[in-house]
């Protein structure tokens, strides 16, 4: 009686189930590399980032960005502005609208709508600190170093903010 060439060898057959458990166990004892999403860096990520360390609700922050646009600062030196909006949840868990920003690279400097000089962490300086350091202050000097003071303020938030207007 011949035998069949249609079957392989018995001993093969035997021989490629163990490769195959062989590689099935040493595939899943190595360890996998963890897929890792990409830490978005730059200029927009920085503003972002700054602008979240002062929001109530971070995690609800919502963006709108601008391509970069190179411009001066008030001292005429080259810098990177980013431009956008944000907008985020208050105390009560509403979106309060959208906030014009203008982001100054060279500074690490964020300029809001709401007259707010922002800093990582730190609102630098704002409208309402200023006017809460004349609060029970009875002098007119006082009275005029803080109005002088928002002046300032007034004058470099808007001329960073229309920075992004153009």
């Amino acid at each position: 009686m011949a035998k069949s060439t249609l079957w392989p060898h018995p001993i093969r057959i035997s021989t490629l189930c163990v490769s195959l458990a062989l590689s099935t166990i040493a595939s899943s004892a190595m360890p996998k590399s963890k897929a890792s999403s990409p830490v978005a860096s730059g200029p927009a990520a920085e503003a972002k980032s700054i602008i979240k360390s002062i929001l109530i609700d971070p995690t609800s922050a919502q963006f709108t960005l601008q391509p970069l646009k190179r411009s001066s600062d008030m001292q005429g030196n080259p810098t990177t502005v980013v431009c956008g909006t944000f907008n985020s949840k208050n105390r009560f868990g509403g979106y309060v609208g959208p906030k014009s920003f203008a982001y100054d690279v060279n500074s690490k400097t964020v300029f809001d709508a709401n007259l707010e000089k922002i800093r990582f962490g730190n609102i630098v300086e704002s409208a309402d600190a200023i006017a809460a350091s004349t609060e029970g202050a009875a002098s007119y000097d006082v009275f005029t170093k803080a109005h002088d003071r928002l002046d300032a303020l007034n004058a470099e938030i808007k001329f960073w903010l229309t920075k992004c207007d153009g």
